[in-house]
């Protein structure tokens, strides 16, 4: 949070939290679907390259943004 302006850090937060809770409420389903169609691991291996995708995009997106105290 440091790297967003304090008046957008509340929204910066409820985007955050919004859209965490709605990828926890479908993925079950989802979860569901793959193991009972493909195998028990494929959603453990889409997760998996999910997560790494995400933090890939967050590095290249933040990797430049200096936190105010560093600046």
């Amino acid at each position: 949070m440091a790297v967003v302006r304090p008046e957008e850090r509340t929204l910066a937060s409820g985007v955050t939290h919004l859209v965490r809770v709605g990828a926890w409420s479908v993925a079950p389903a989802f979860a569901g679907w793959f193991m009972g169609g493909l195998s028990l691991m494929t959603p453990l291996v889409i997760g998996s390259v999910m997560k790494v995708g995400y933090d890939i995009l967050l590095y290249s997106a933040f990797r430049r943004a200096r936190p105010p105290e560093e600046v």
